[in-house]
């Protein structure tokens, strides 16, 4: 991913209202890991 292309996408997520799915491909590539397993907190 270019800078232009980086730049695109942090406007698209973070200028946009919450999208689940938008926001995951946000951070797929901001992180080189990433799993999709459910979390759920407990305390």
């Amino acid at each position: 991913m270019d800078k232009i292309q980086a730049g695109q996408l942090i406007r698209q997520t973070f200028e946009s209202p919450f999208d689940r799915d938008r926001f995951r491909v946000f951070v797929k590539n901001l992180l080189n890991i990433v799993e999709d397993a459910p979390f759920i907190y407990r305390g």
